[in-house]
């Protein structure tokens, strides 16, 4: 059976930034019902993937894995009622790489992930899944399984914590990527007017350097230099000596384990003796090493090192 429901029943509540909402949970709880009652009269509910509401009744779109978002976010809205599974059915199972990229090469099977291995491998690339999903299992702690449509044995479980594991679980690669240089005084201002009213979270400090001037530079690594090409006159308005490098790229090796095992980034940056490498981010405590090179060169630097992830997993 189908029914209509009011959008002042809709379940699922939003803020009202319109493109790209982020569900309310406080405010989606009180519409729970609305969920509760077909189920309890035996039924499948089905709701369209990517359709929230604001307050006032106004349709949202919850952006680009709206999908996923509402899976997860409608699992943690009936987790006190119910014992709740959200399963991902995807084109693909997890693997250690893209298989287009590594060509001629075996990947593996990624089996667990945990919350925050997920959430880097999709920041850095992974298209699987996307953040803003894994972000919302991550906070009520629901365990996801991503389950391939035509090879559902091989699904891949993100949870909080995995036993065991390899030291480096996948590569990631990615393109369309950015660093800006700016005065690091002036940086202040332009970092919290992206982290607090932009609300981006797709870049990162890499450090501030004095120059044989006595100024001080600060640079910071965007992942979508989309963003930056169409506003960067504004940009401009915190800092009008400020320089862009594009067509840049990201390779990024993930694993919890990273931390504890020496050696893994000197076997990655051994593998691509022949890559210029821009920059080295080496920050296995926080479960990836980032190597920032040529756009053009993302793909043949993820197919280098996978060739030895076998030894990179044979550090202790």
């Amino acid at each position: 059976d189908s029914c209509s429901v009011s959008v002042h029943d809709w379940p699922i509540v939003t803020d009202d930034n319109f493109d790209d909402a982020a569900p309310n949970y406080e405010l989606s709880k009180k519409r729970v019902d609305t969920l509760i009652e077909p189920l309890e009269e035996g039924k499948v509910v089905s709701l369209a993937g990517f359709l929230g509401v604001t307050t006032d009744g106004l349709e949202t779109l919850l952006g680009r894995g709206g999908s996923d978002l509402t899976a997860v976010f409608t699992s943690c809205l009936l987790k006190s009622r119910y014992q709740t599974e959200t399963l991902l059915y995807k084109d693909v199972p997890v693997q250690s790489a893209d298989p287009k990229v590594v060509k001629g090469q075996k990947t593996e099977h990624v089996a667990a992930l945990t919350y925050n291995e997920a959430h880097k491998a999709s920041m850095m690339g992974m298209k699987i899944l996307q953040s803003p999903a894994i972000a919302m299992a991550r906070r009520w702690l629901q365990p996801l399984r991503v389950v391939p449509i035509d090879n559902p044995e091989q699904y891949s479980v993100i949870q909080s914590e995995t036993k065991g594991g390899e030291v480096v679980k996948c590569l990631t690669g990615k393109t369309s990527c950015a660093i800006l240089s700016m005065n690091d005084e002036k940086s202040r201002s332009l970092e919290d007017s992206l982290r607090i009213w932009e609300k981006r979270n797709d870049f990162m400090d890499l450090g501030a350097e004095t120059l044989e001037t006595g100024e001080r530079i600060r640079d910071f690594l965007f992942l979508d230099s989309d963003f930056l090409r169409k506003n960067e006159e504004k940009l401009k308005g915190f800092d009008e000596n400020l320089k862009i490098e594009y067509g840049l790229g990201v390779v990024t090796l993930i694993g919890d384990r990273m931390k504890d095992s020496a050696g893994v980034a000197s076997v990655a940056i051994g593998a691509i003796s022949g890559i210029n490498i821009k920059r080295g981010i080496f920050a296995p405590h926080t479960s990836q090493i980032i190597i920032v090179v040529e756009e053009k060169n993302v793909n043949a630097t993820v197919a280098a090192i996978h060739l030895r992830k076998t030894e990179m997993n044979n550090y202790p």
